[in-house]
């Protein structure tokens, strides 16, 4: 049986990023098209892996947020739910409050250099800034400590109610 856990930031820099074992093994940068996302090669680097499990982040609208923005969030996220639901991949969603709680505990500093240092010291041979990228891709580590989240899901099984198989 498979252990390996892929997490998904379905956010404007998104990406997803596969661990198994507490290990990298491989990620994506979210592929475009024009302006639109490739759906197509998302599902085809979802289905040649041998997923446990997929942890894809929660969107949700915020106060202050305008109305296209919103919809954009929402329907990226709906779009991804719906390719993880197509290959038949057991998933979960947790809000960003309580997936950061846990893995970003006790790390120093704000915004998304937290996530950055942390998936750093965690998966070190995660490449944040892949091809010509000069910074590091704050979707690539959010991904990644969603995949790390998952993991723990796994083995504490406290967890598994919130898996959708």
């Amino acid at each position: 049986m498979s252990s390996l856990v892929v997490g998904i930031d379905p956010g404007k820099r998104g990406a997803l990023v596969a661990v198994e074992g507490g290990e990298f093994i491989a990620s994506l940068v979210m592929p475009f098209k024009g302006k639109e996302w490739d759906d197509r090669t998302v599902i085809d680097w979802l289905s040649h892996l041998d997923v446990a499990l997929v942890v894809l982040e929660q969107q949700q609208a915020f106060r202050g947020q305008g109305v296209t923005s919103t919809y954009t969030t929402g329907f990226r996220y709906g779009r991804l739910y719906q390719m993880v639901s197509m290959l038949h991949l057991p998933f979960t969603t947790p809000r960003p409050r309580v997936w950061t709680r846990v893995m970003l505990d006790g790390v120093e500093g704000s915004g998304k250099e937290r996530a950055i240092s942390r998936v750093k010291e965690l998966l070190p041979s995660l490449d944040l800034s892949p091809g010509r990228l000069r910074v590091d891709h704050d979707g690539l580590a959010d991904a990644g400590l969603l995949a790390l989240y998952g993991e723990r899901m796994l083995d504490d099984p406290r967890h598994l109610g919130g898996i959708r198989i």
